[in-house]
C-alpha cells in the first residue's frame, strides 16, 4: 500500500501534476482544473506504472491498484452527487 500511496500522492501523482501546473500556468488550465481531473491523473499514473511492470508485476500490487481504483471511482462519482441541506 505504501508503494501505491507514494505513486498516487507524490511522483508521478498529485505532486508532479501540481508542480507542472504551477510551472506552466495557462488560463485554460486554470479554468478546467478540477478535483476529478487531479484524481483521474493520479489514478492513471497508478495504472500506468502497474502496466509497465512496477515491482516486477507483483500480483498483490495489481490487486491493491484495482481495489484503490474502485474506491477512487466511487469517491469521484459519489462526490458529484446531490447534497442534502442538513449535511
Amino acid at each position: 500500500m505504501l508503494h501505491l500511496l507514494s505513486i498516487h500522492e507524490a511522483v508521478p501523482g498529485h505532486y508532479l501534476e501540481g508542480v507542472h501546473s504551477i510551472q506552466n500556468p495557462s488560463i485554460l488550465r486554470a479554468v478546467l482544473r478540477s478535483g476529478a481531473f487531479a484524481e483521474g491523473w493520479a489514478v492513471y499514473t497508478e495504472d500506468m506504472l502497474a502496466n509497465a511492470g512496477y515491482l516486477d508485476g507483483d500480483p498483490l500490487f495489481r490487486l491493491v491498484v484495482a481495489a484503490h481504483e474502485v474506491g477512487d471511482t466511487g469517491s469521484v462519482v459519489g462526490g458529484a452527487g446531490p447534497r442534502r441541506q442538513d449535511e
